[in-house]
C-alpha cells in the first residue's frame, strides 16, 4: 500500500464538528493515527474502504456502511478496491486533532 497525502474537502468544520470527503485511488492507504478527543465514523459513498482499528480485525466497507473510530483508538484507512473509493469523515463533538503514530501500519 502507499501513503495517499491528498487534502480532503471540507463540508463543515467548526469548533466541535468536522465533516471532510476523501478520495482514495487504488491501492493507496491514510497514514496510520488517531484523535485525542474526538470520535469519528467512516462512511463509504463509492468504491470499497477497508478500516483497521489497532487490535481488531480489518473492516471493509461498501457504500452506504460505516465504521465507528471512538478517540484515541490508532487506526488506518485503505483502498483495497480496484476502483477509486470515497468516503466520508464525521468527527466531533469536540476538538478535532490528528496525531501521526511512529509505525505506519495497523496490525489488525
Amino acid at each position: 500500500m502507499t501513503l495517499q497525502q491528498d487534502k480532503p474537502l471540507l463540508l463543515i468544520d467548526t469548533a466541535d464538528v468536522r465533516v471532510a470527503e476523501f478520495s482514495l485511488p487504488p491501492g493507496q492507504a491514510g497514514e496510520r493515527h488517531y484523535h485525542s478527543n474526538v470520535s469519528e465514523y467512516c462512511y463509504c459513498l463509492e468504491g470499497i474502504l477497508s478500516v483497521t482499528l489497532e487490535g481488531c480485525p480489518r473492516k471493509t466497507l461498501s457504500p452506504g456502511e460505516r465504521q465507528l473510530i471512538p478517540a484515541g483508538v490508532p487506526h488506518q484507512v485503505a483502498n483495497t478496491g480496484e476502483v477509486s473509493c470515497r468516503y466520508l469523515v464525521v468527527q466531533g463533538v469536540g476538538v478535532f486533532d490528528f496525531i501521526r503514530c511512529a509505525d505506519t501500519t495497523v496490525s489488525d
